[in-house]
C-alpha cells in the first residue's frame, strides 16, 4: 500500500479545483474529491474557498436570526471568530497528524486543504435547531475522509485526529457552562 492512496487516479491535473467544482464534488463524492486533491501547492484556492463558505454561512445565520440591525455583533464578530477557529483547527489538526501519523504526514498543505474544503459543511449551520449539529457531523465526516485519503491514514487514526479536538472543545465548553452556572 502506498503512503498516500489516491483512489482511482493521481491527484487532479492543474492543481486545486475551482470553487464550483469543489462545492459539487465535496457533496457528491468526497472520497474521490480528497483522493484527487494535490497534497502540495499554493494555499490560495483552498483558503479562498474556506473564506467564502465561512462568509456565506455567517451572512445566512445573520439573516436567519433577524439580527440584521446589529452589524458588528451579529455579522462581523461571528465572521472574525469563525476565521480564528478555522486557523486554530488547521493548526490543531496538523499537530495531531504529526503526532499520530508521524512519517505518513503529507504535510501542512494537505491538512490545510482538508480543513478548507471541509468548510463546505458550514453552509448548513444557519438552519434553525439542526444546522450546527448537521454541519458538525458532516464536517467531521469530511475531515475523517480527508485525513484518510490525503495523509494515507487508517480509519482509526483518521477518526482519532478528528475526534480529539472535538472532545477537548466539548469538555472546555462543558466546563465553561458549569463555571458560569
Amino acid at each position: 500500500m502506498e503512503a498516500h492512496p489516491r483512489g482511482a487516479g493521481e491527484p487532479r491535473a492543474g492543481g486545486d479545483p475551482t470553487a464550483v467544482e469543489a462545492l459539487r464534488e465535496v457533496f457528491r463524492r468526497p472520497d474521490s474529491f480528497f483522493a484527487a486533491l494535490p497534497r502540495t501547492g499554493a494555499p490560495a484556492r483552498p483558503a479562498a474557498f474556506a473564506l467564502v463558505c465561512i462568509a456565506v454561512s455567517t451572512v445566512l445565520a445573520w439573516v436567519a436570526t433577524g439580527a440584521t440591525d446589529e452589524l458588528v455583533t451579529g455579522l462581523l464578530a461571528p465572521f472574525a471568530f469563525d476565521l480564528v477557529l478555522f486557523a486554530a483547527y488547521v493548526a490543531v489538526t496538523h499537530s495531531l497528524v504529526l503526532l499520530l501519523l508521524r512519517s505518513n504526514s503529507a504535510g501542512l498543505s494537505a491538512t490545510l486543504r482538508i480543513v478548507a474544503y471541509g468548510q463546505v459543511s458550514q453552509l448548513v449551520n444557519w438552519l434553525p435547531s439542526v444546522g450546527l449539529a448537521l454541519g458538525l457531523a458532516y464536517g467531521s465526516v469530511l475531515a475523517v475522509i480527508g485525513v484518510r485519503r490525503m495523509h494515507g491514514a487508517s480509519l482509526g487514526a483518521s477518526v482519532a485526529v478528528v475526534a480529539v479536538p472535538l472532545v477537548v472543545a466539548a469538555c472546555a465548553f462543558g466546563g465553561y457552562l458549569v463555571i458560569e452556572g
